[in-house]
């Protein structure tokens, strides 16, 4: 799926629209969120000791990542790139304005790659085949 600038679709907030609404009706309902802080609590201590092992850590994590903030989560981004030196032509200091603007408008157009295109794509060139 394809997203355009101004596409209505698109939610840059990251939360599904309306859900501020939500949020406000779980704050009032539970004293601005201090019950389900106290219910986690009790979970997590179990004074009772009738929760399970993995409810306790449940709780125990969700009282975490709300104080500390959830951990970072790792990516690993595979790209390829081919690099090109190309040096300066001879005689460059004695070209004209117009012949080194056309040179340096030609290395411009070999260096653009789509980034529509999946990385292995882009990356390969028709003297590749």
């Amino acid at each position: 799926m394809t997203f355009k600038p101004g596409d209505p679709r698109i939610n840059r907030a990251g939360r599904p629209r309306g859900f501020a609404g939500v949020a406000r009706m779980i704050a009032e309902a539970t004293g601005d969120g201090r019950e389900l802080v106290d219910w986690a609590l009790r979970v997590w201590r179990d004074p009772d000791n009738v929760h399970t092992h993995s409810e306790r850590a449940a709780a125990h994590d969700w009282l975490s990542s709300r104080y500390l903030g959830r951990p970072l989560q790792q990516s690993e981004i595979l790209a390829l790139a081919r690099v090109e030196h190309v040096g300066l032509p001879a005689g460059w200091s004695g070209l004209d304005p117009t012949s080194k603007r056309a040179f340096l408008d030609d290395l411009e157009r070999r260096r653009v790659i789509d980034v529509g295109q999946p990385a292995l794509a882009a990356a390969s060139t028709d003297d590749d085949a």
